[in-house]
């Protein structure tokens, strides 16, 4: 398993190859407006992570929250830092099946509770690089 540090530098190589690798639609401008509509669509009834934060509070946030949120998307692609909040969640262990051995623990499955900003960045991510993943394996 990686480090946190090692995952770091290889994300920040990964984005400045591609960045340098000329792909024009990489070439983006982080604005309230754009972050505002790809934040539209997280789900309103998930479960807050350990902030406490829900999507229906970033939904009715102020535009400046959005373009201070855009000044920390920036610095995080320009350092290769994600923030040690963007990493933190627990899981839930969910019984499979309530009739069967609740010690065996392949009756077991997990679900991982992550914070609001965590969620917000993974869908920033996912929103604006999806299209070059296939690129890179």
């Amino acid at each position: 398993c990686s480090s946190d540090a090692t995952v770091d530098r290889k994300f920040a190589a990964m984005y400045r190859d591609l960045c340098d690798s000329g792909t024009s639609s990489l070439d983006f401008h982080i604005d309230y407006c754009n972050l505002r509509a790809v934040f539209r669509d997280l789900n309103a009834n998930c479960t807050p992570g350990m902030d406490g934060i829900t999507a229906k509070h970033v939904r009715h946030a102020p535009n400046s929250f959005f373009a201070a949120f855009g000044l920390l998307l920036r610095a995080i692609f320009h350092h290769g830092y994600t923030p040690m909040a963007f990493r933190s969640c627990y899981q839930i262990p969910l019984i499979k099946n309530a009739s069967g051995d609740v010690n065996d623990c392949n009756n077991y499955r997990d679900i991982t509770i992550a914070n609001c900003f965590s969620k917000m960045f993974e869908c920033f991510i996912n929103a604006r690089f999806a299209h070059v993943c296939i690129h890179y394996p």
